[in-house]
Order: C-alpha cells, then sequence, then structure tokens
C-alpha cells in the first residue's frame, strides 16, 4: 500500500508536541499502557505506528496495530457486547464475572489477552489448536452461561520495516 503514517505512538504522525515527542522517546502504547509490541524487523526498535493512510484523497485511515483496537479501556469489546447480546452489561476478566453476574442480574465474563487469558476451542477431527483473540461470554442473573459470541482482531502487519517511513514522517 503507497501511503504514510497517520498515527505513530498514539498521536498524529505530523504531531510535533511535547506530548508525542515523550510518547514516542518512551516507547510506550497509549491504548495498552505498555512499550509497544510492534518491532521493526532489521533494528528490533519499537514500530510505534498506529495507523497508515493511503496518499490518495479522500483514503481512509487503516488501523495496523490491534492495539489501537482497544483504545478507551476496550471500548470496542464493550460495543460488540452490547451489540451482540442486545444490552449493556459490564464486563468482566474471565470467571470474575461469575459473582458480578449474581449481584448485577447478568454480566459478560471476557477471556482473551490480559481478560482471563484465551480459550482453546475444540479440536476439528482431534487435530489442530484453534484460539480466537476474544470470547466474551453472557452470563444470565444466576452466573450460568446464556450465550457467547467470538471476536477475531485483524490488522495488517506492522513487523516489517517502516523506518523509512517513520523518517519521512517525523522530520519530512
Amino acid at each position: 500500500m503507497a501511503g504514510y503514517i497517520s498515527e505513530f505512538f498514539g498521536y498524529a504522525a505530523s504531531d510535533a508536541s511535547f506530548a508525542s515527542l515523550k510518547a514516542a522517546a518512551s516507547n510506550r502504547c497509549p491504548f495498552s499502557g505498555t512499550f509497544c509490541s510492534k518491532f521493526l524487523s532489521r533494528t528490533k526498535e519499537h514500530s510505534g505506528v498506529c495507523s497508515v493512510k493511503q496518499k490518495s484523497e479522500g483514503a481512509p485511515i487503516v488501523i495496523c496495530c490491534p492495539m489501537r483496537l482497544y483504545a478507551e479501556n476496550h471500548k470496542l469489546l464493550y460495543d460488540i457486547s452490547n451489540m451482540a447480546f442486545g444490552m449493556k452489561l459490564n464486563l468482566y476478566a474471565g470467571r470474575l464475572a461469575v459473582e458480578k453476574a449474581k449481584i448485577e442480574n447478568g454480566a459478560v465474563a471476557v477471556f482473551g489477552k490480559g481478560w482471563g487469558g484465551e480459550l482453546r476451542l475444540p479440536k476439528r477431527k482431534g487435530t489442530g489448536s484453534y484460539f480466537v483473540d476474544w470470547v466474551l461470554a453472557r452470563l444470565d442473573r444466576h452466573g450460568k452461561l446464556a450465550e457467547i459470541t467470538a471476536i477475531e482482531v485483524q490488522t495488517i502487519d506492522t513487523t516489517g520495516n517502516y523506518r523509512d517511513a517513520i523518517i519521512r514522517s517525523l522530520y519530512g
């Protein structure tokens, strides 16, 4: 894709504010609160690229790091839960949701990175290891499983070498 970096460490690539420069210097992801998990292939430096945009006018911004999808304290998971289950329920990591569902008249158990671990899906004909990024399990007022939905997060690969694009974005 011929284009340029749109977001770098959570800020517009053209942003030269103190906050944006500090984020880049610290290699911290503003969406996960941890170090950037993507690296440049040759140097093993943190990539920092959150989204890119094609050069053509009006082209959409393309999220290229899955952590970008977890902004606002995983708002995406809340939105998907609301759509999938047709109601607003609080989300809790894994087994913690059982007791919360009894107290709150229902809850959603979340299984995925940092939320109770990934769940292994059943093997197909006894072979293979299958996982999805997220499983949301709606629990009823008794803490019993009512329904589930699975979420697979796909973004473009950012493990290649974006060094030249980063230099162009930062220094023109």
